[in-house]
């Protein structure tokens, strides 16, 4: 589900930046998102065990906390049993974090969810060079001392990119996260900046690294996603 048209944030391995113009979705229009697809296959009737709204496909919720949120509170009050899954790049923006805090008071279930991609805060400024990003260090900040279900830490590899799973160690608890490791999603923003998936060797020394410190993690493999816990 998208909170915004476009992006503001501008990410540089995102289809997003090549739009000119962006802006914050309104509650009504995230919550119609949800009932499009509930006009197509109900929700309450789907036959899943588990039904997730996941906050991610265009724009970050950082830039449009109030209506996010209030989307979600409708959600939950015509859906009880949703979870939802929140994904920010790490705009600094301490209301967020106050606002997932009190939903989840509220007994609504969540998941939050960083993009990282690099273990590197030089890179991560980089990456997203056009708003003030949260250090690793604020991230596991909030992570460690977050109320709900392990915080996911999501890892794009890419070449040339650092990942230091020992600095990882450093800064956050393993109880508290999971670990997601993936590949590069092909757009024409790739290419102009010259952005590449890393070899396979690279991917599988900072899998192998996360199962030796005990991370407890998921990687893509192929086409499959396969779902380890590293050992302590």
């Amino acid at each position: 589900v998208s909170v915004c048209s476009g992006c503001g944030i501008g990410c540089i391995y995102c289809f997003t930046r090549r739009f000119k113009d962006w802006r914050p979705l309104s509650v009504v229009e995230i919550v119609r998102q949800v009932e499009m697809i509930d006009s197509r296959r109900s929700l309450e009737q789907s036959g899943f065990d588990e039904v997730k709204i996941s906050f991610k496909q265009m724009g970050d919720i950082s830039l449009n906390v109030d209506d996010t949120c209030q989307a979600i509170e409708q959600l939950h009050a015509r859906w009880p049993f949703l979870h939802f899954v929140v994904s920010t790049s790490g705009l600094k923006n301490s209301e967020l974090f106050v606002r997932l805090r009190q939903l989840h008071k509220q007994g609504i279930r969540l998941r939050l969810q960083f993009s990282c991609h690099t273990t590197s805060d030089k890179e991560r400024n980089y990456l997203s060079p056009q708003m003030p990003m949260m250090t690793l260090a604020e991230i596991a900040e909030v992570a460690n001392y977050w109320p709900g279900n392990r915080v996911t830490l999501n890892f794009v590899v890419m070449d040339g990119m650092t990942y230091d799973v020992s600095h990882l160690a450093k800064l956050f608890d393993k109880a508290k996260v999971f670990i997601k490791v993936n590949f590069l999603d092909d757009n024409r923003q790739l290419a102009k900046h010259g952005l590449t998936d890393a070899s396979e060797q690279k991917v599988r020394t900072f899998i192998t690294d996360l199962r030796n410190r005990g991370f407890r993690f998921a990687f893509r493999h192929g086409s499959s996603l396969q779902e380890e816990q590293g050992s302590s």
